[in-house]
């Protein structure tokens, strides 16, 4: 039986065009609701959408099929709009309930997650219970806590601490990671530190019986491979097969990410993918005794179980729903859409965490899906090859080709840089990571069997050592990383959407060349500020708690700092991200109770001590910089204040750049 609406017209004749993937383009409109609910915190605003889509709907009793069809379209637009924004305003309601903190003040913490170490900071994520200021009591919030104590803490322990709560700010380096983002996803915004003597344990709660399960399940299988790996192997073993990246290097991780293969090191859609696949052609050899119904269901169980065992986290919670939505939709849909299920489990994810949407992870995920999903084809047919081995090779690579194009532009915006050699890695991890994958899961299931427990653990060693050789090999080939790019967002999706058409058209077409045209010119522009990246001559004041400026030339930075050189290494991880944008060779010169005069060409650079603050001579201008008490200046903006002052000249604002 057909619904209807008035003139005896049937519901289905309102079907909207794109009823194929109708949450592709819903979910864009549940998109912008979010980013406008995160821009605009404005109550207010929603009473506007509900009184809209009254109208609209008043319009499409009363009017002709026309615009009946349009005022449906704009009312589900504006319903998933108005859906979108109302789970962001929800979520902060929820997510901040404690407004300001501004002095010390004594407050009980449950730990939620710890990572413990046994040197220098531990971190966890707590939450707050209870705190002394009245109008704060009974309100609770997550934050991030660094705590460096004798005490071993657990998950579920409840401390005592007297601390101040900090909010968590971007410093606004070049190149800095955007810390603040990247907690708000969790929910956090402020954070603190505390040692023994500010913190008490006042109860050790016992964990439920599944923590406790899960947490018997993790200790064994680190065990395990504990007894089989040592060392960088050990911690590689670890962050690929459960998640757990705590034991690896700076040294490692810049391997990784210098190829492009940062993703292998963390359990996201890769491995599930992998696993998934694993666990498929598996159970191809007892299609006798079970059904597909069956070995599905028990796949996806057994997924979900893995989520489990490796924390839980996002990345695994998208991966997996997202598998799960697309193989079931595969399963039951006889003509399945899969880029209409794929925006499906994107939508569900935003529905309880909307701000998924800002996490980078959540980003690069999914539009590497839409690039597999609509891109592979077209590249696949680029190279049609006979035989059957080098065929393989190629649909491998022409999968890494299709998640890549769409990529690119978003890491060149987040990370700056771009691995030369990706293809080259990715066809040799493709192999390699899932054995890894495998062997990891299969020692977890053969090591109580003698022989061939140790056999697993063997080849587990070898492919890890394999892999790892191989990453490095990649890493020293030359121009491996090619560093300074400085994307304006604008770029991201428009390079995004070329490309994209650029693959799906024939290139006999106008539109084709007219793209290809626009595409060469956003190269131009890319190149053009890479170029200017490289031999930009400039003066970056960093915003650091002690004084520390670069002076780069060509392609020498020279580091000044305020310091003794024993703790250059807290600066580095500053001027590592600084690099990323400024490509080039750095040298560390301490001006620690020191007055320095430089020249480059022409430019006269002068550093001199002044009592506490600091006077910066270039050629015939002069700064002040106020380290410690402000003092009076007929022009303001030769001032610049130290992080701790709040001013517009403050590099609290952020790093301060003067070229010359």
């Amino acid at each position: 039986m057909e619904n209807s609406f008035g003139n005896n017209i049937s519901f289905r004749s309102f079907v909207p065009v794109f009823q194929k993937q109708p949450f592709l383009y819903l979910f864009i409109f549940q998109a912008f609701g979010i980013i406008v609910g995160n821009l605009f915190y404005n109550l207010q605003f929603i009473y506007l959408l509900i009184t809209s889509c009254v109208l609209l709907f008043l319009i499409y009793l009363n009017t002709q099929f026309i615009l009946k069809k349009i005022s449906l379209y704009l009312g589900l637009a504006l319903m998933f709009f108005f859906l979108g924004y109302l789970t962001i305003f929800l979520f902060q309601k929820n997510a901040y309930q404690i407004e300001s903190i501004e002095t010390t003040e004594s407050f009980q913490i449950k730990i939620i997650e710890f990572q413990p170490r046994k040197e220098g900071w531990s971190k966890g994520i707590g939450e707050i219970r209870i705190l002394n200021d009245s109008k704060t009591a009974g309100k609770k919030e997550r934050i991030v806590f660094y705590c460096k104590t004798e005490g071993n803490f657990d998950v579920n322990d409840i401390l005592l601490v007297n601390s101040e709560l900090v909010p968590i700010e971007n410093k606004n380096n070049p190149g800095e990671f955007n810390m603040e983002l990247f907690w708000s996803t969790k929910g956090i915004r402020k954070m603190c530190f505390f040692d023994e003597n500010s913190s008490k344990l006042l109860d050790r709660n016992e964990r439920t019986l599944f923590q406790n399960f899960i947490f018997n399940i993790q200790k064994s299988f680190n065990q395990i491979l504990e007894k089989h790996l040592k060392g960088e192997n050990l911690a590689i073993a670890k962050a690929i097969v459960l998640g757990d990246k705590s034991m690896l290097d700076t040294e490692i991780k810049n391997s990784f990410s210098a190829t492009g293969a940062m993703h292998v090191l963390a359990v996201s859609g890769l491995h599930i993918g992998l696993i998934l696949q694993i666990l498929m052609e598996f159970a191809k050899f007892f299609s006798r005794f079970i059904s597909r119904k069956t070995a599905v269901f028990s796949i996806l169980i057994l997924l979900w179980i893995y989520s489990i065992l490796t924390g839980f986290s996002p990345s695994v919670i998208r991966s997996i729903f997202m598998f799960s939505v697309l193989v079931l939709s595969e399963f039951y849909g006889k003509k399945q859409n899969n880029m209409n299920s794929l925006f499906f489990s994107a939508f569900v994810l935003l529905l309880f965490e909307p701000m998924f949407l800002y996490d980078i992870g959540f980003q690069l995920s999914y539009l590497a899906m839409v690039g597999i999903y609509t891109l592979y084809k077209p590249i696949e047919k680029w190279y049609q090859p006979k035989n059957k081995i080098l065929k393989y090779f190629w649909q491998g690579t022409a999968v890494g080709f299709a998640a890549q194009f769409m990529t690119v532009p978003l890491t060149l915006y987040y990370f700056h840089q771009f691995p030369n050699y990706f293809a080259i890695a990715n066809l040799g991890l493709m192999v390699i990571s899932g054995l890894v994958l495998g062997l990891g899961i299969a020692l977890f299931v053969l090591h109580y069997i003698p022989f061939v427990g140790k056999l697993t653990g063997f080849l587990l060693l070898i492919s890890i050592a394999a892999m790892l050789w191989f990453i490095q090999w990649v890493e020293h080939l030359p121009g491996a990383v090619a560093y300074g790019f400085n994307l304006p967002f604008i770029l991201v999706p428009i390079l995004s959407a070329i490309t994209f058409l650029l693959v799906k058209l024939s290139p006999s077409q106008l539109v084709w060349k007219l793209l290809a045209l626009s595409f060469c010119f956003s190269l131009l522009v890319i190149v053009y500020e890479r170029w200017n990246s490289l031999t930009n001559n400039h003066i970056c004041i960093l915003n650091n708690n002690k004084l520390a400026f670069i002076i780069k030339s060509g392609n020498i930075a020279y580091c000044f700092y305020n310091d003794d050189s024993k703790n250059l290494d807290k600066l580095k991880f500053t001027t590592e991200s600084y690099l990323k944008c400024y490509p080039g060779k750095i040298v560390y010169k301490s001006i620690k109770n020191k007055s320095v005069h430089f020249q480059i060409d022409k430019i006269k650079i002068g550093i001199l001590k002044d009592e506490a603050d600091f006077i910066f001579r270039l050629n015939n201008r002069k700064f002040r910089i106020i380290h410690s008490n402000e003092r009076k200046s007929t022009n303001s903006e030769n001032l610049i204040y130290m992080p701790w002052f709040e001013n517009d000249y403050s590099l609290r604002n952020g790093s301060r750049m003067l070229e010359f």
